[in-house]
């Protein structure tokens, strides 16, 4: 029994008089049926692929998605530089689809293109006042590197420019490359 104190006098009220324990047990007791009619093994969604197979970090996605922006200057395919991503379209969340971080994958993609494209331009004659503005940067740049070189200096410029974002914006970026430098470590043992 509980009792309520109500302007200095006391009232008890009785319960409901309903016992919950054996509401309860006689849940437990009954067999309940599915209203599906399918089985449950079957999905009435529609079928969608393996998130794994969705991932940005896959060469040929971001190769075709910078062919459809690229544009050519006598037979020459130059890449487009891509644009950074403003500060309120991260949410900072470490989801495997930051922004900055497929920022930072298509720069170092088109950091290892733009000088072959230079060169390319450079050997066929054009006119430097008709190449890009971000192409002219590269003029003159020794394309004969082999592609861990230009890998290491695309880094080395991506590491630049992720230096110019704030501070917290850095630590986010650089402990997501860190991540994925240990996963290309890790691939690679296993391939060996």
């Amino acid at each position: 029994m509980r009792s309520i104190r109500h302007f200095c006098s006391t009232h008890t009220t009785p319960r409901s008089g309903r016992s919950l324990n054996s509401l309860w047990s006689k849940l437990q007791r009954e067999n309940y049926e599915s209203i599906s009619t399918e089985p449950a093994t079957t999905s009435i969604q529609t079928p969608t692929p393996n998130p794994g197979d969705l991932g940005h970090d896959k060469k040929e996605k971001s190769v075709e998605s910078s062919k459809t922006h690229a544009h050519t200057i006598q037979g020459v395919e130059i890449p487009t530089k891509p644009n950074q991503p403003a500060p309120d379209e991260c949410c900072m969340s470490g989801c495997p689809n930051c922004t900055y971080d497929i920022y930072a994958d298509d720069l170092a993609n088109y950091l290892a293109v733009a000088p072959k494209a230079a060169s390319q331009l450079e050997s066929k004659g054009v006119a430097l006042d008709r190449w890009p503005m971000d192409l002219r940067g590269f003029a003159g740049s020794d394309s004969s590197k082999s592609p861990l070189e230009a890998e290491a200096e695309a880094e080395k410029t991506a590491d630049k420019l992720v230096s110019d974002l704030d501070p917290t914006m850095r630590a986010f970026l650089e402990m997501e490359r860190n991540l994925k430098k240990k996963k290309k470590q890790i691939d690679r043992e296993r391939q060996s």
